[in-house]
């Protein structure tokens, strides 16, 4: 199975993708540090006071639901702490109310992602000379034995326990923390990272981005995020990742790249985006920076996204009235994998991924630095970057994603997806949105609405003549044809051919079923600009 990103598109004015910022308060350190980080220290501060009787916007904080919750708080400590000089007053108090959390939350549910963050907080605080005393010997002595990442995978064959693929990276970082704070040798790093290689290697093809399954051929954010969670990993622990790791971040930040806006929306399909969708993007991009992967330009760019989605983090997902971030009211939904009982827990890691995200454009050379004016069109980006996702112009991308895999029970994304045009405010991304837009829509003769499943088979691109620019405007004409196959029992096959030419879409078909059965009609969806 493999990835396909057939065509990104933009649709609309060609004015700059990139507008001009003028004072350094519109830095990404700015925002990050006098608004986000000011946000997870009064959150922080309301834990210690309020302890278990904490609630958000009327959400109870320690429902139990919330899996990964320990651990996020001790990010969010160690976060802190580690950003205060060492004579600062602060840190007493601070470190009083992290013993006395960590105490309350050791027996609590904390499994994978929460294990990852643990660690990663506890090697911020050693890092820092603050791991001792910084927690009571019977609370580290049992983080010592659950913090680990035998808990969700097999070690006689070093298989994942009924997770997905994205996991393998978080048990390697889990093993590579373990071995850092002196808990355990580097054996278990190396064997998951082995068997994580092997599974890249098997199913993610000459392209690099991650499948999901095993072999199944599920891709979305994470096939073109965790490249770069990868490499973090490695740099967390004060190690360059290798060079397999090294090229498929690269190919990351070429998708990445195209998905470029004024407005610092992120990355348009996947479950359970949110926040997330528009984060993704900088860390993969900064992961690039870091690594010495992109040009002057690119660099530039990059970094203009990420003032862009700070500052879209803090003017529209976080909620003024609530002091929180809202993935789910106003509008706005997700799935139920991050359902609002995770509120706590999804201000703290979102946070995170800004702070250590700025903490690496700062040594870059960054800290308080306004974005320049860029007027950059499609010839400014690397030639890889276009040929890989298609055509970039305007302020408005528009990613038509064709994937050779598995059916899902729903679209995760519009098909279509144009950023602004099919979004309502909420930036809902698809979650349970029911059917792909622009797809077949079947009635069957007993009444049932019959939804096509975005799978695809048997995909050819083809380019009538070489990609050109003038200006931002495409020329020429490219096409995808696939068929696009349902799940479940009913065999009904679909083949659809797409023609897209001078910032027009046109799409045709034709439905076989080969028991020919009695219907009502078919219907077509699309979204109004």
């Amino acid at each position: 199975m493999r990835l396909v990103f057939c065509l990104v598109l933009a649709w609309g004015s060609l004015s700059p993708v990139i507008a001009a910022e003028t004072t350094a308060a519109d830095s990404f350190n700015h925002i990050v540090e006098t608004r986000i980080r000011t946000q997870l220290a009064d959150l922080l501060q309301r834990l210690v006071t309020e302890e278990r009787a904490m609630k958000i916007d009327g959400q109870p904080v320690f429902s139990g639901d919330d899996k990964f919750l320990p651990g996020k708080i001790a990010l969010a400590f160690s976060d802190t702490l580690a950003s205060l000089p060492a004579d600062d007053p602060r840190r007493v108090p601070l470190l009083a109310g992290l013993k006395r959390v960590a105490d309350l939350t050791v027996d609590d549910p904390n499994d994978s992602w929460g294990i990852y963050y643990y660690l990663s907080g506890l090697n911020t605080l050693q890092r820092h000379g603050m791991l001792d005393g910084a927690l009571e010997p019977l609370t580290l002595a049992k983080l010592k034995v659950r913090l680990d990442w035998r808990t969700f995978v097999d070690t006689s064959n070093y298989t994942l326990i009924d997770h997905p693929n994205n996991y393998y990276c978080v048990a390697f970082a889990i093993a590579r923390l373990r071995q850092r704070l002196g808990w355990e040798h580097d054996e278990g790093a190396t064997k998951l990272y082995a068997a994580m290689i092997a599974h890249y290697e098997k199913y993610s093809g000459a392209f690099g981005f991650a499948d999901e399954t095993q072999g199944e051929g599920r891709f979305d954010r994470y096939s073109v995020l965790l490249a770069a969670e990868i490499a973090q990993r490695f740099m967390e622990t004060d190690e360059r990742p290798p060079a397999e790791v090294i090229a498929w971040v690269r190919k990351s930040a070429d998708v990445m790249l195209m998905r470029l806006n004024a407005t610092g929306e992120g990355f348009e399909y996947g479950r359970s985006l949110g926040p997330y969708g528009d984060s993704a993007i900088v860390e993969v991009l900064t992961a690039a920076a870091r690594l010495g992967l992109l040009t002057d330009d690119e660099k530039s760019l990059a970094y203009a996204q990420a003032v862009r989605t700070a500052r879209r983090y803090v003017d529209f997902w976080i909620d003024a009235r609530t002091g929180s971030v809202n993935l789910w009211d106003g509008g706005r939904r997700t799935d139920a994998y991050r359902g609002k009982f995770r509120i706590l827990g999804e201000n703290l890691s979102l946070g995170h991924q800004f702070l250590y995200t700025n903490e690496a454009w700062n040594t870059l050379g960054f800290k308080d630095v306004s974005p320049q004016r860029h007027v950059v069109r499609a010839r400014r980006l690397r030639p890889a970057a276009r040929e890989r996702a298609g055509w970039r112009a305007g302020l408005r991308p528009a990613a038509d994603q064709w994937r050779s895999g598995t059916a899902h029970e729903q679209s995760v994304f519009p098909d279509p997806f144009f950023q602004r045009a099919v979004e309502w405010r909420g930036r809902c991304h698809g979650a349970a949105a029911g059917a792909a837009l622009r797809a077949r829509r079947r009635h069957g003769a007993h009444a049932a609405r019959l939804f096509p499943r975005r799978q695809s088979r048997s995909i050819r691109s083809t380019n009538d003549r070489p990609l050109a620019t003038n200006g931002a405007r495409p020329h020429g004409k490219a096409r995808c044809r696939g068929r696009r196959a349902t799940s479940g029992g009913d065999p009904l096959r679909v083949r659809t051919r797409q023609d897209h030419a001078n910032r027009h879409l046109s799409r045709g078909g034709a439905a076989r079923h080969p028991q020919r059965p009695a219907r009502t009609g078919v219907l077509f969806e699309a979204a109004a600009n």
